[in-house]
């Protein structure tokens, strides 16, 4: 009988939560980008604001760039609790399959 690998969980949700930290860099800087772009063109009047909504640059603008901290913290929760339960499923799946050959170990 061959085998039957394993994946590591933990190194597994590690570089999970590394990818998840990635896209949520580049989310949260083109977010922070963009918010501040919209607010710069409302504070000069190219674009109208509805009331309420904006009005242009301020202390919100300065608090949107927290999206560049932000939303890769919690992609990267995010992204480490997936990876860990991906890796538990993986595992269940190998420990019951009978004919499954991976290159993945402990």
């Amino acid at each position: 009988m061959a085998k039957r690998n394993r994946l590591a969980v933990h190194p597994f949700a590690k570089f999970q939560a590394f990818l998840f930290g990635l896209v949520g860099a580049l989310l949260g800087f083109i977010y922070a980008i963009g918010g501040l772009a919209l607010d710069i063109l409302i504070s000069v009047g190219i674009l109208g604001s509805l009331p309420g909504v904006s009005s242009g640059l301020g202390l919100g603008s300065s608090m949107a760039f927290g999206a560049i901290l932000g939303i890769p913290l919690i992609l990267m929760l995010a992204g480490y609790v997936i990876g860990t339960i991906e890796a538990h499923a993986y595992n269940v799946f190998v420990k019951f399959s009978t004919s499954l050959n991976t290159d993945f170990w402990d």
